[in-house]
């Protein structure tokens, strides 16, 4: 039987950027694009950032994100760029974790822990590299976690301050915007679909066609991950402004795990337990 020719080592290398590269932006199109989000929203869910949030992933991403690699099927043998890919994925898996916190230079080239964690905020929507952090930094969608939490919020009130943390205390607040219904597995994997299809019917009523195209096509990190206002953070979403948070903190059925120990999780100061809506 035909096999084709792994690739040689400094192909290999140059399939490694490329597979990183093209998932940079399958990573980036899926929080700025509605019917993206669809597939990757599910590994958002959890609102306790470990181990185990890594292993939430989404059954319908799997038919959009192969749409980004294509293009390294005209240069690379497929078993070359399986291996790339796999190693992609595998690298991911050590970010979700609050126990690690700065790693030096290596912050300013690949993707770590703290990066990660400015990801998973649901408050902001950057930081997509899956290995290689530069990318973010080329395309204007990086921010620091460190520059991020205490300088002015890109939305609300230009003398509006994100809230001082006391040491120890995890400063993103994990999650999405807008909660599930429930936590069973098949619900975390067509809640965001039913969610979109009432969205975009209601804009058909109320402001017809125009309005029902846009709700597909606007996800929640399209206004926040090109900004270039690199060290701030948006004090609420753009998209559900501020809505649908209820006090609390959820672990989906799925992600409880042995790990849940390994991390501190976030507490939700930034909601008002009667009006469910953001101070």
């Amino acid at each position: 039987m035909y096999r084709p020719a792994m690739a040689s080592h400094w192909e290999l290398a140059l399939l490694f950027v490329g597979v990183d590269f093209s998932y940079y932006w399958y990573h980036r199109c899926a929080h700025t694009n509605a019917l993206l989000w669809l597939g990757h929203s599910v590994h958002h869910d959890s609102e306790i950032y470990n181990l185990s949030t890594a292993l939430g992933q989404g059954v319908i991403q799997a038919a959009t994100s192969w749409m980004f690699d294509l293009w390294l099927a005209l240069f690379f043998p497929p078993r070359a760029f399986l291996t790339c890919r796999a190693v992609n994925t595998l690298y991911q898996f050590w970010l979700h974790t609050c126990v690690i916190r700065r790693l030096g230079f290596l912050e300013h080239i690949f993707s770590t822990p703290s990066h990660h964690r400015v990801h998973h905020d649901r408050r902001v929507h950057k930081n997509f590299g899956g290995i290689f952090i530069v990318w973010d930094k080329l395309f204007g969608s990086f921010l620091d976690e460190d520059a991020g939490y205490s300088v002015e919020a890109v939305s609300g009130s230009p003398d509006r301050q994100m809230e001082r943390h006391p040491r120890g205390e995890e400063k993103c607040k994990f999650g999405n915007k807008r909660r599930t219904e429930s936590l069973g597995c098949a619900v975390l994997q067509l809640d965001e679909a039913l969610a979109l299809g009432q969205r975009v019917w209601r804009a058909w009523q109320r402001h017809g066609l125009r309005a029902a195209a846009k709700a597909c096509v606007i996800g929640p990190g399209f206004y926040t991950a090109g900004l270039r206002k690199r060290a701030a953070l948006p004090a609420t979403s753009t998209l559900y402004g501020g809505h649908g948070i209820l006090p609390g903190k959820r672990i989906p059925s799925h992600f409880t795990m042995p790990f849940s120990a390994t991390a501190r999780a976030h507490t939700d100061t930034d909601t008002d337990p009667h009006t469910h809506t953001h101070k």
